[in-house]
């Protein structure tokens, strides 16, 4: 094992062979990274190689490569569960919530939020209480620099990409300081907070994203900020888009949350719940009506000049499939 470790050591500290493009020199170090990562899994009572390992691989996060990240952070997962009862275990993951929110560049701030992710799921869930981590990144998310607040959002992703349905407890006590963060007048935080909710929204169940729509549903009422007003706008038609059969017995709710945004006194709000309306739309799966859906929208959008259009449509419509929810959530409106 020794001697396996000196040879990957010097092969990942080797410098850049100029033959090979960058690309080339990314495979290279991923495949180096997986072997080391895969040696250290059979060391399970040699807990100073181990040491050696899980600290050669945690350095090797930093790397500005996202493919080596991944890479690092699969290799962490198994050894995460085998030294999960020891001091070791723990001080790295303290290191990596540091680094996550403290750590010069977003290559180090990423890689610890990839680490992060990958040292939970070996560890186990019930470490996230133990350590306190939702909590601290959560409060990084509201009050840090923009920098911080772009790392723990990115560590917010990567929890929520490793661990899937499991996370969702904790996706509904976060997802109002999302909706702040979609707003922010800071691009690194907007665009964290973006990348977040999309792996959020892939990741919910049927009950989750029920749970998640009320706060959605209270900032399009409550907000101040015509971009939070927005962005939950657009988040509405991402979640019928996403789960429309999940969220059926709410369509009628959403429906008109977005048509009221539709005449929300900002170009900006009124041009996302267009989009958003579009989406709910899309998925309508009744044929007859997705071929007039166009003019359905168009009524909700604008009644007093095109609900005589959509009537129009529906008379000449002979229907022959079965009318799904989003189908109705449109028509009746109208």
């Amino acid at each position: 094992p020794a001697s396996l470790l000196t040879f990957f050591e010097k092969e990942l500290k080797a410098p850049a062979d100029k033959a090979l493009s960058e690309d080339e020199q990314d495979y290279r170090h991923e495949c180096l990274v997986i072997l080391l990562g895969t040696t250290g899994k059979y060391l399970k009572k040699d807990i100073d190689t181990l040491t050696s390992i899980i600290k050669l691989l945690v350095k090797e996060l930093t790397t500005p490569s996202e493919t080596v990240q991944e890479a690092v952070a699969d290799c962490l997962v198994p050894l995460g569960q085998v030294v999960k009862e020891t001091d070791l275990a723990k001080d790295t993951l303290e290191l990596l919530l540091s680094d996550v929110t403290s750590a010069a560049s977003y290559g180090d701030r990423r890689g610890a939020a990839f680490g992060i992710g990958a040292f939970v799921k070996g560890m186990g869930i019930a470490v996230l209480k133990g350590h306190n981590i939702v909590n601290r990144l959560k409060e990084a998310a509201e009050k840090g620099t923009p920098q911080s607040r772009q790392g723990a959002l990115g560590a917010f992703e990567c929890l929520c990409a490793r661990l899937g349905f499991l996370f969702e407890p904790y996706v509904i006590v976060i997802f109002p300081v999302m909706l702040k963060c979609v707003s922010n007048s800071n691009d690194l935080v907007r665009d964290g907070a973006k990348a977040t909710l999309a792996v959020i929204m892939n990741k919910l169940t049927a009950h989750g994203m029920r749970q998640v729509l009320a706060p959605v549903l209270n900032e399009l009422v409550s907000e101040s900020q015509w971009k939070t007003r927005a962005e939950a706008t657009r988040l509405l038609g991402y979640i019928v888009q996403c789960a429309s059969k999940q969220v059926a017995s709410s369509l009628p709710q959403i429906v008109d949350s977005i048509t009221e945004a539709l005449s929300d006194p900002h170009p900006k709000v009124k041009d996302a719940a267009k989009q958003a309306m579009a989406d709910v739309s899309g998925s309508i799966r009744n044929p007859e009506l997705g071929r007039i859906s166009g003019s359905l929208v168009g009524a909700l959008s604008d009644p007093a000049n095109k609900t005589k259009a959509a009537l129009d449509a529906l008379l000449q419509c002979e229907f022959v499939h079965s009318i799904d929810a989003p189908s109705l959530a449109i028509l009746v409106p109208v």
